[in-house]
């Protein structure tokens, strides 16, 4: 594997990270509305929802990129689309 494909790779995981990191705060931000309604969390997780959803099209798009220029094969192209079912 190319020392390229393989810092987009890491890339690739380290913002599916930094996005599941996002929706794990979203959904501890949710349960704690059940217990305590307030309208400011649900203004909250309105705005979060926005940072995600752009999230998921830089991911798409960084994972097209990668299919595009690397064209990986096997392992990689399965971590890729990994990627891609995931954010979605």
């Amino acid at each position: 594997m190319s020392t390229h494909l393989q810092r987009d790779i890491s890339t690739l995981h380290n913002d599916l990270l930094s996005m599941y990191a996002i929706v794990e705060g979203m959904i501890q931000i949710a349960v704690d509305g059940l217990t305590n309604p307030r309208a400011d969390i649900a203004e909250t997780l309105r705005q979060r929802d926005n940072e995600i959803d752009a999230w998921d099209v830089r991911i798409e798009d960084e994972c097209l990129k990668v299919l595009a220029l690397h064209q990986p094969v096997a392992n990689e192209l399965r971590r890729v689309t990994s990627v891609l079912k995931i954010t979605g």
